[in-house]
C-alpha cells in the first residue's frame, strides 16, 4: 500500500484519474472505459423479450454483443466498474487498475512461495513485479494487458503442481480462465508455458528414459487441451471473430536489429523508453540491474528463472520473435512482461546471503556495474534530456544497492540487510516510476481529472442521436476531426455510451471484408489503420447503402455549420440542445431490392465515382455468381455521367509540397479528388491535406506503422457540391513530420452529376425493405418484389445472421457489395425476417460442461484413491 501511494502520489495529489486522453492515444478513455457502458447495455438486454440477445447495433455497423464482450463477460473488475454509480466510475475504474496490480504481486507470491522462496524474498519479488516497469506501464495505457501479469503466476503455478503429481485443477482452469479474459495473452502465455515446462523439465525434474519425457509431454499437453475446452464457451466465438478480422500491419518485420538498436538494447534496461511499441518495455529495478552477473552464474548453475530470463532476453532481440509473439503481426513487445516475471524471480533467488558472500561473485558485480557506467558515459551523447534523467536515477540506485550488498553480506547481519535492500529498492522504484511518467506522458495532462470523463459524455456529439425519435431503421454519421491520423479515436466509441447506430468504431479488430469495401471505394477515412475505420467520408452513395438517415454536427468551432461536410442529400433537420442535426432525403433503411448485377471483375474497371454509383445501380456479386433472371451489368454498359475535370495548378510560393488548384463546376454536380499512386522514399507517414475553403480533409497513409495498412496507393476525398467545391482547391501532400516532398502519379477532379445519384437513390428507395419491427437479434420487414431480384443488406457478412422468406430459411448470398449480405427474391410481396444466432456460442458451452464434468470426475477419482 506503501509503495503504491508512492508510485501513483502525482495522480492523487493532482486529483487524476487513469483514464487516459492524450492526442496520440486516448485508448483508455475510448475503449476500456467506453466498453464499461457497451458491456453494461449488453447485460441489460441479453434476457430481453423472452430471449438471449446477442447481437449488438452500436459498436459500429453492428457486431456480435457476446465476442465483444466475452472478457468483460468473465471479469469482475468490469462488474466493480459498472456497479458503481457513473459519477464515481471513473474513480472505481482507477481503484480496479490498482487492485489488479496488487493481484498481480499476490499470484506472485503464491508461486514463489510454492517454488520454495524465503518470506524475505517472496514479499520482495513480488513487490518488485508488481511494480516494474512493464506492469506501471500498463496500468498507465491498458488496464486489461495487467490480466497476463496476473495469470501467468498463476499458470506456472499450476505447472509446478503438474510437476510434484499434486491436483490438476489449479492449471486446467487457470488455462481455461486466462483463455476466456484476455485471448491475445493466453496465447502468448501459452508459448511461455511451453517454454517454462521444457526447462523447467530439463533443468529440476529430469528423471527416466525419453518415454517417460514423452508420456510426460503429452499429460501435461492433456491437461492443457482440458483448460482450452474449459474455455470453450468463449473461445469458439473469439476464434470465429478473429477468423474474419485483419492483423495487416505496414511495418516491415526484419529478422535481426539494426546495429543502432543493439547498441542502444542494454540501455533498455534502466529506461521505460519502448523497443518497439505497444509496453514494449524491458525496465528492471535496480536491484535487477546489479544481479545480472550472478543471473548468468546461476544460469550457468542451471537454475530454472536464470535459464528462462537468459533465454527470453535473447529472444527479444530478433523482431520476426516479437512479431510470432503478436499473432504474427507487426513486431510487439506486449509478451516482454515475461521477461518482468522471470529476472525478477531470478533476482530474488540471487538474494542469498550465502551466494552474495562468494568472492567471485562480488567482484563480477563490481565489474559488471563499472562497465555498464562506462557504457553509459558512453552513450550519453546521443540520449535524449529525457532518457538522461530517468538512466541516471535508476543506475544511481544501483550503486547505492551494490555498496550496500558488498558491505552487508560479509558481515552476516541478515535482518538489516534484507530490510535495507527492500527499502532502498522500493524508494528506488517509486522515484523511476514518477520520473518515468513525467518523461514518457509529458506530465500527467494527458490523464483525466476525478469527475471529468461524465462531463466530456455531457457535451459529446453523440448525444443527440439518443434524442432522435424515429421507429424505423437508420444509422449516424458525424463530422469528423480533420487532423485524419489518430484524433478521431476520442469520439469514435461515443456511440456505445449512448447506444446509437452509428458508422464510427475504433476496437481493436476489424472485419476484412469492412476494410476490403473502403479500399476499393476509395474511402481512406475508413481505411487508414486497421483499428479504426472512421467514417464513409460522407460520400453520397455510401450514405445510402448503410442506412445512414441522420448526420450531427458540432456544438462550436469550424464545424459548427455541419451541412458542408455532411454528404449530398443531406438536409438541415432540427437543432437540438445547440447541435445541429441533418436528415437525408433517401433512406433504404436495412437495405434494398436490386435488379441488375455486376461482377466484381467489371466492377473493378472503374474509377472509384464510378464504382459509387455503380453500386447503386446494380448488386456486386463475386465472380462465378450469376442469379438466374437478373440482367448482368459490365463495366462497359455503366452510363453515370462522371467526367474528369480539366483544372489549372498553382503552386504555393516557399513550399515543396503545396500548390492551388481551380476548375469549373455548378451547383448540378458534385466533385471528388483522387491523388492517384502516392509515394515516398522519405520517411514518416504520407499525407495529403485538401481544403476548398468549405471541407478541410486529411488523409493518412501510415506508412511503416504497427496498425497501417501496408497497399494504401491512392487518396480520394469528396469535397462538397456547387462553385466552390472546385473553384480554389488548396492541397498540401508531404511525408513526415519533416514535410518532405511524395512522388504521385496524377492527381484528378471528377465532377459527378447529381442527377445519377437521385434517379438511383429514388429507385433503391421505392425497392427498400421496409421496418415492420427490430430489436438486437431480430428483424422484421416487408418487401414488393418486382420480379427476381437480390436483396441487398448492409450487414457485416459474418455468418451469424439467417435470413428467413416467407417463414423459409434461405441461404444468403455471400459479399454482395463486396463486404455484405443478400439473399435471392423471386416476384411479389414477401415477409422477411432475420435472425442472429452468435456462431459456436451453444457447441462452445457444451464443450465447457464437458470439459468441467470430466475435470470433476479426475478429481473425485483423485480424492477416492
Amino acid at each position: 500500500a506503501i509503495t503504491a501511494i508512492g508510485v501513483y502520489f502525482l495522480f492523487i495529489y493532482n486529483d487524476k484519474t487513469l483514464l487516459r486522453f492524450a492526442f496520440e492515444n486516448k485508448d483508455s478513455f475510448s475503449q476500456r472505459y467506453m466498453f464499461i457502458f457497451e458491456f453494461k447495455r449488453f447485460l441489460s438486454t441479453l434476457f430481453s423479450g423472452g430471449a438471449v440477445n446477442t447481437w449488438d447495433w452500436s459498436i459500429g455497423l453492428g457486431a456480435d454483443g457476446f465476442a465483444f464482450n466475452v472478457s468483460n463477460f468473465f471479469n469482475p473488475f468490469s462488474y466493480m466498474t459498472l456497479l458503481a454509480p457513473e459519477k464515481y466510475m471513473d474513480v472505481v475504474f482507477t481503484a480496479t487498475v490498482i487492485l489488479r496490480v496488487y493481484l498481480s504481486g499476490f499470484c506472485f507470491i503464491l508461486f514463489e512461495r510454492k517454488i520454495g522462496l524465503s518470506y524475505f524474498q517472496s514479499m520482495a519479488g513480488a513487490l518488485l513485479y508488481a511494480f516494474s516497469p512493464w506492469v506501471i506501464y500498463a496500468s498507465l495505457l491498458q488496464a486489461t494487458f495487467l490480466w497476463a501479469t496476473i495469470m501467468l503466476p498463476l499458470v506456472l503455478l499450476g505447472v509446478e503442481k503438474f510437476f510434484r503429481k499434486e491436483s490438476p485443477a489449479l492449471f486446467v482452469l487457470s488455462v481455461g480462465y486466462t483463455v476466456i479474459v484476455s485471448f491475445f495473452f493466453a496465447y502468448i502465455i501459452g508459448i511461455i508455458t511451453l517454454l517454462y515446462f521444457l526447462v523447467r523439465y530439463f533443468t529440476q525434474y529430469r528423471e527416466g528414459s525419453v518415454k517417460e519425457f514423452f508420456i510426460t509431454v503429452i499429460k501435461f499437453i492433456g491437461q492443457g487441451i482440458l483448460g482450452l475446452m474449459l474455455s470453450a464457451v468463449s473461445l469458439t466465438v473469439t476464434i470465429m471473430k478473429y477468423s474474419a478480422s485483419t492483423a495487416a500491419t505496414s511495418k516491415d518485420i526484419s529478422l535481426l536489429l539494426t546495429t543502432k538498436q543493439l547498441l542502444r538494447m542494454p540501455m533498455k534496461l534502466v529506461d521505460w523508453i519502448s523497443v518497439f511499441g505497444s509496453n514494449s518495455i524491458i525496465g528492471v529495478s535496480s536491484i535487477s540491474l546489479i544481479m545480472i552477473p550472478v543471473i548468468i552464474y546461476c544460469a550457468w548453475k542451471k537454475k530454472t528463472n536464470a535459464v528462462m530470463t537468459l533465454l527470453l532476453f535473447a529472444l527479444s532481440i530478433f523482431p520476426v520473435v516479437n512479431s510470432a509473439f503478436n499473432f504474427f503481426s507487426y513486431p510487439s513487445g506486449r509478451w516482454m512482461f515475461a521477461i518482468t516475471f522471470f529476472i525478477v524471480l531470478a533476482t530474488v533467488e540471487c538474494l542469498d546471503i550465502e551466494l552474495l558472500r562468494k568472492r567471485g561473485i562480488k567482484i563480477s558485480m563490481v565489474v559488471f556495474a563499472a562497465g555498464y557506467g562506462a557504457y553509459l558515459m558512453w552513450l550519453k551523447k546521443i540520449l535524449l534530456p529525457e532518457e538522461k534523467l530517468m538512466v541516471a536515477i535508476n543506475f544511481a540506485v544501483a550503486l547505492v544497492l551494490l555498496v550496500l550488498i558488498l558491505i552487508a553480506a560479509g558481515r552476516g547481519r541478515k535482518e538489516f540487510w534484507q530490510g535495507a535492500v527492500l527499502v532502498i529498492s522500493l524508494a528506488g522504484l517509486v522515484v523511476v516510476n514518477n520520473s518515468a511518467v513525467n518523461v514518457r506522458y509529458d506530465g500527467y495532462e494527458g490523464y483525466l481529472d476525478r469527475g471529468q470523463a461524465g462531463k466530456l459524455m455531457v457535451g459529446a456529439q453523440q448525444r443527440i442521436g439518443a434524442k432522435i425519435k424515429d421507429d424505423d431503421f437508420y444509422r449516424i454519421d458525424q463530422v469528423d476531426e480533420v487532423t485524419g491520423i489518430r484524433a478521431p479515436h476520442g469520439k469514435i466509441n461515443e456511440a456505445m455510451y449512448f447506444g446509437n447506430r452509428s458508422n464510427y468504431v475504433f476496437i481493436s479488430s476489424v472485419n476484412y471484408n469492412w476494410l476490403k469495401y473502403n479500399k476499393y471505394l476509395g474511402n481512406n477515412m475508413g481505411y487508414y489503420k486497421r483499428v479504426s475505420p472512421n467514417s464513409n467520408d460522407n460520400r453520397f452513395g455510401l450514405d445510402i447503402l448503410s442506412g445512414t438517415k441522420y448526420f450531427i454536427g458540432s456544438d462550436d468551432g469550424e464545424h459548427k455549420d455541419s451541412s458542408a461536410y455532411a454528404g449530398y442529400g443531406f438536409e438541415k433537420y432540427k437543432t437540438i440542445e445547440g447541435t445541429q442535426l441533418l436528415k437525408h432525403k433517401y433512406n433504404i433503411g436495412l437495405g434494398a431490392a436490386y435488379y441488375n448485377y455486376m461482377p466484381e471483375s467489371q466492377w473493378l474497371k472503374l474509377s472509384y465515382p464510378d464504382r459509387e454509383i455503380a453500386m447503386l445501380k446494380a448488386a456486386v456479386l463475386p465472380d462465378g455468381e450469376k442469379p438466374e433472371g437478373l440482367k448482368e451489368l459490365k463495366a462497359s454498359d455503366l452510363k453515370t455521367g462522371v467526367k474528369e475535370l480539366d483544372y489549372t495548378v498553382e503552386k504555393v510560393e516557399g513550399s515543396d509540397t503545396a500548390m492551388r488548384i481551380s476548375a469549373e463546376n455548378d451547383d448540378d454536380h458534385a466533385v471528388i479528388l483522387s491523388i492517384e499512386n502516392v509515394d515516398s522514399e522519405n520517411p514518416g507517414n504520407i499525407v495529403a491535406k485538401v481544403s476548398n475553403g468549405e471541407i478541410k480533409k486529411v488523409n493518412t497513409n501510415s506508412r511503416d506503422a504497427e496498425q497501417g495498412l501496408p497497399d494504401i496507393k491512392d487518396f480520394t476525398m469528396y469535397l462538397g457540391t456547387g462553385e466552390k467545391a472546385a473553384k480554389s482547391i488548396d492541397v498540401d501532400i508531404y511525408a513526415g513530420e519533416d514535410r518532405l516532398k511524395c512522388d504521385y502519379d496524377k492527381i484528378r477532379l471528377y465532377q459527378i452529376p447529381l442527377s445519377s445519384y437521385d434517379r438511383s437513390a429514388k429507385e433503391l428507395e421505392e425497392n427498400r425493405l421496409v421496418t415492420k419491427d427490430f430489436s438486437n437479434d431480430i428483424y422484421k420487414g416487408t418487401i414488393d418484389s418486382k420480379g427476381n431480384s437480390i436483396l441487398y443488406l448492409s450487414l457485416i457478412d459474418d455468418g451469424g445472421w439467417e435470413v428467413f422468406v416467407d417463414g423459409e430459411k434461405c441461404e444468403k448470398i455471400k459479399d454482395v457489395n463486396i463486404a455484405f449480405t443478400g439473399v435471392k427474391l423471386t416476384d411479389g410481396k414477401h415477409d422477411i425476417e432475420l435472425r442472429y444466432k452468435s456462431r459456436g456460442s451453444i457447441a462452445g458451452a457444451a464443450i465447457s460442461l464437458l470439459a468441467l464434468i470430466v475435470l470433476l470426475v479426475i478429481l473425485r477419482r483423485r480424492r477416492a484413491r
